[in-house]
């Protein structure tokens, strides 16, 4: 019997040891987000440890103050457990009229230097219930500046203390990794990514009612970036069903787009595109030798030099523009060698110029043959 009893308490002991649950209070300011330290239960045990962060009722503490349920699967590195990393789980309440949407700002491993199997959450504060349930031990402590202060000292490491924006690599709907994501298949597929769908291809697919978009952002959560595929006319951008674009938010306009016929369209009116330069002057700036067999410069008709042969055109005389050569080393109206050098010039225009001058050449030698054919008569 007493045998029994001794086994009992070692396993309730055991379970104690193995599992905590409770809950705890962030103070401070409500649009301040603190450190709080857990402890990794497992960090000797060889398996990671799980802690579930939650507060499902969104009046908890005041009203309308904003849900969250979290879980958080790590494992410290202590000084040499290379198999360290913090993987989370969120969901966050995301209400029109909540007084916060946002509960967990980042998280770090606070072990590199030290073997206090620690990890730091940065939860939001202004006395604000969090209940918490682990498989280990993981005794949660917070520095808010009220219960203790501020900033946390890492052991042989760096201060912590509050932050006032979420971390870039928060995501607040879902999962984050704490290292890469590999999909792997059977014998007959190589993996498959679906988000939005459950179809099964060797492919990562997107799958959306409205607009299919990879959005990159900046650590302070501003758009900057949103790749996609139009699925229906766009109203507001220049894209039709099918076509691949990239658009910029922080300038609110499309940069590129990619009709599905195979057309590429950089738009808007003042978008530029740089080859071996990353500063571009004109629609597309070419640093280098561009190959071609053929390049099409259109002009309006009314530019083109068939105004030469009209017999209302004044033809320069030759001692016109005898003096203005022997002047300016170059004939009227073409761009001269420091021009060109320093602001190059324009293909069509040139192309354009030159025609005009044979053109008055030509009048010029239809006037000589009339008077050499007039002096062989005499």
């Amino acid at each position: 019997m007493k045998k029994i009893l001794v086994a009992v308490i070692m396993t309730l002991i055991c379970i104690s040891v193995q599992a905590e649950s409770g809950s705890f209070q962030v103070k401070g300011d409500i649009d301040k987000y603190y450190p709080v330290t857990f402890l990794d239960g497992n960090c000797w045990q060889n398996v990671a440890t799980e802690l579930e962060i939650g507060r499902a009722a969104v009046h908890t503490d005041a009203s309308w103050r904003g849900a969250l349920i979290s879980k958080f699967r790590y494992h410290t590195y202590n000084w040499g457990n290379a198999a360290n990393f913090i993987d989370a789980d969120i969901r966050s309440c995301l209400l029109a009229n909540a007084v916060i949407d946002r509960f967990v700002a980042g998280w770090t491993d606070a072990t590199y230097l030290n073997g206090d199997a620690k990890i730091i959450i940065w939860l939001r504060g202004g006395t604000t219930t969090y209940y918490y349930k682990a498989n280990a031990n993981v005794n949660p402590v917070v520095y808010d500046g009220v219960q203790n202060p501020l900033p946390f000292q890492q052991t042989n490491g760096p201060t912590h203390t509050y932050k006032t924006i979420v971390d870039y690599y928060v995501n607040t709907k879902g999962a984050t990794l704490g290292n890469d994501l590999s999909v792997n298949g059977n014998t007959s597929t190589i993996g498959n990514i679906n988000a939005g769908t459950t179809a099964q291809r060797n492919y990562i697919k997107i799958s959306s009612r409205e607009w299919p978009e990879i959005r990159f952002q900046t650590p302070g959560d501003d758009e900057v970036i949103r790749l996609g595929v139009a699925h229906l006319d766009g109203s507001n951008y220049p894209v039709k069903n099918g076509d691949f674009y990239v658009y910029s938010s922080l300038t609110n306009s499309m940069g590129l787009v990619v009709a599905k016929n195979g057309n590429v369209n950089i738009a808007p009116a003042v978008g530029k595109v740089g080859i071996g330069t990353t500063s571009p002057t004109e629609k597309l700036s070419v640093n280098g030798t561009v190959l071609a067999k053929k390049v099409r410069v259109s002009q309006a008709a009314a530019d083109w030099p068939d105004y030469v042969f009209d017999s209302s055109y004044e033809l320069p005389s030759l001692v016109s523009v005898s003096s203005f050569v022997k002047e300016n080393k170059h004939l009227p109206e073409m761009p001269s060698a420091l021009t060109i050098e320093k602001d190059g010039h324009d293909l069509g225009e040139v192309q354009k110029l030159l025609l005009k001058k044979v053109e008055e050449l030509t009048l010029y030698v239809i006037e000589l043959e009339k008077k050499l054919a007039l002096l062989e008569k005499k």
